[in-house]
């Protein structure tokens, strides 16, 4: 057999004879450690701080690249392609760095300019294993090697610790978690944005509201919003520690990324009671151009119309680990989920600047005047209506005394309840029927309907419960 310069029968042929049979001046294969620091300086890339587990090595005969720990190069790897030939880079590819993942996976960093390269790509074989003591068939990725044009940029193989590849070829792209996972282990810039990770700013919510004249309340923070500057995905993170994220995802099968819509703005995130993150997003006023058909000269005829889309506030809902569980709903002015986000995010949506439910007090005698009831002397009126007050534990019965039959009224009665309790909690409560509807309260009525016109007689039975509002 003929002993080429790159060969590894030749290396084991100068160990074995003591011989330098191709020249080199070295004892076996010829490795020389990659100048990562040079490389990166000449072509003005910025490093970040890192820890190196793995040296790359590169055959100065055969251009074979090979791996070892950092510590120790005389231990090495060649990396290999499924067939068991060796990994060579294309003439447009350069390896930079390679390093172990936290799962023990060899990453290969390389840069490619424009042009034909080699790319690892899946391709499924039929191998026959030993399971249980009895061989049987299965089918399972290998990859192998394929020639094409490839765009320039920073790319990433994975191979085994036996130099195996074990993963298809990825180009990272500038705004992809594969590039920040990258820039932490390798410890370069790899996107040119100078920052290693996740490139991400808290939105400014303050500078937001003052722009567009919103108002606000005092309300906790428990969440921060994050922008990815580069992606422009969203965040939610603790307020004292930004480190500590949570993408926001759509629920799909692939789990992409959570964006807001045209027009719109991410303004702020909270986490509700319930332990639920909610997204509160501002629309814009804007206009939308539509095709609808339109009669012209006895013809249906298709037409581009403008349409304005008025200002709103949006609320979505994900549960803890950012995956959405409720699309974006948009927040009414009379509505509880106004309410409730006004409390939660500390600004005034309705513009009505009142934080949570509107509420005023309405008096009963201008009530009573704008539906002409009869008025009695107020100072005796308020003692019409008699309440043990003394009877807090068994069921209430409330007593209304008229002077005459002639007092008596035709078709209704409006029944006031004023909520009088110093606990926030008690406050929530509210007066409902016996039939579930919304009773009477400090603010609306509830009235009974004795019909005396049509000799319903003079007794009525009020039945009421307790509800939270």
């Amino acid at each position: 057999t003929i002993l080429n310069a790159a060969d590894p029968l030749t290396y084991q042929a100068e160990k074995l004879f003591g011989l330098d049979l191709n020249d080199d001046n070295v004892l076996g294969r010829n490795v020389k450690p990659f100048d990562r620091d040079n490389y990166i300086a000449i072509n003005n890339i910025s490093k970040f701080d890192a820890t190196s587990n793995k040296t790359l090595l590169t055959d100065v005969n055969s251009g074979e690249l090979l791996f070892s720990d950092s510590t120790n190069t005389t231990n090495q790897t060649l990396l290999t392609h499924a067939d068991g030939s060796s990994f060579i880079p294309s003439s447009t590819q350069t390896a930079i760095d390679i390093e172990q993942a936290d799962g023990g996976c060899i990453k290969l960093l390389s840069y490619r300019e424009a042009g034909k390269a080699t790319n690892l790509i899946p391709k499924k074989v039929r191998k026959r294993v030993k399971i249980d003591g009895r061989f049987k068939y299965i089918y399972e990725n290998d990859y192998i090697p394929v020639t094409k044009y490839s765009e320039a940029g920073f790319y990433l193989d994975s191979f085994d610790e036996n130099g195996r590849p074990n993963k298809e070829t990825i180009k990272l792209n500038s705004a992809d978690p594969l590039t920040y996972e990258a820039e932490r282990l390798f410890g370069i810039d790899l996107n040119g944005d100078d920052v290693q990770g996740r490139n991400v700013k808290p939105f400014d919510r303050n500078d937001f509201i003052t722009k567009n004249n919103i108002s606000d309340f005092a309300a906790t923070n428990t969440k921060t919003l994050l922008t990815d500057l580069n992606s422009g995905e969203l965040l939610s993170a603790d307020p004292s520690n930004n480190s500590v994220q949570t993408l926001l995802l759509n629920n799909d099968k692939n789990r992409s990324s959570f964006t807001v819509g045209d027009n719109q703005t991410a303004i702020d995130v909270e986490m509700a009671d319930d332990g639920n993150i909610k997204l509160l997003s501002y629309r814009a006023a804007h206009q939308i151009t539509k095709t609808v058909t339109k009669t012209i000269n006895r013809r249906k005829t298709k037409v581009q119309v403008q349409e304005d889309v008025d200002a709103a506030f949006f609320v979505t809902t994900f549960d803890s680990n950012g995956l959405l569980i409720q699309e974006s709903t948009i927040l009414n002015a009379a509505d509880p989920l106004t309410y409730q986000a006004e409390k939660l995010f500390g600004i005034d949506i309705n513009s009505d600047l009142v934080k949570g439910r509107n509420i005023q007090e309405i008096s009963k005698y201008k009530l009573a005047n704008s539906y002409g009831w009869k008025i009695f002397n107020k100072s005796k009126e308020d003692k019409l209506i008699t309440f043990n007050k003394e009877n807090w534990d068994e069921s209430q019965e409330v007593r209304i005394r008229y002077k005459s039959y002639e007092d008596y009224p035709e078709y209704s009665a409006p029944i006031f309840f004023k909520n009088i309790s110093n606990s926030e909690d008690a406050k929530k409560i509210n007066v409902i029927t016996g039939a579930g509807n919304i009773a009477g309260n400090d603010n609306y009525p509830s009235y009974i309907s004795p019909n005396k016109l049509l000799n319903y007689g003079i007794r009525y039975i009020l039945v009421y419960y307790f509800t939270m509002l």
